[in-house]
């Protein structure tokens, strides 16, 4: 494990011992959004079971990464992640042909971090 995996492995371990003592004070479990669903209900909604796997995969993601997002682990990810967002995923015209699922996807699954090299044009390389 590199640098920051170790930092995020020992930070992750803590709050989830922490969490798991405050949910069982409270006999919760975590809330999910309303519209994160499991793969059994998007089944039975109709969706293809191969795509509910992919959404649910997806929605679940999506979440911790919003819950993992204010880790300082994380803060030059989420500047490089975001800065290439507002280039390939601009708000107005011209449109990218990338769409926001296929971004994010990339994001959470592809994009190797940290990034340790400056290719040419300053943009940083990603990978080891």
């Amino acid at each position: 494990m590199g640098r920051i995996s170790k930092k995020l492995g020992t930070r992750f371990a803590t709050w989830a011992s922490q969490y798991r003592r405050q949910m069982a004070k409270l006999k919760k479990s975590f809330p999910l959004p309303k519209d994160v669903h499991d793969v059994q209900s998007l089944v039975a909604q109709g969706y293809d079971p191969l795509h509910a796997v992919y959404v649910a995969v997806q929605n679940i993601a999506s979440v911790f990464a919003e819950c993992v997002s204010v880790l300082p682990e994380l803060k030059s990810y989420y500047k490089t992640v975001g800065d290439a967002e507002e280039e390939y995923m601009p708000a107005g015209p011209p449109m990218s042909p990338l769409t926001r699922s296929y971004f994010t996807t990339w994001a959470f699954f592809d994009f190797r971090y940290p990034v340790t090299e400056v290719a040419e044009g300053g943009r940083g390389r990603v990978g080891r």
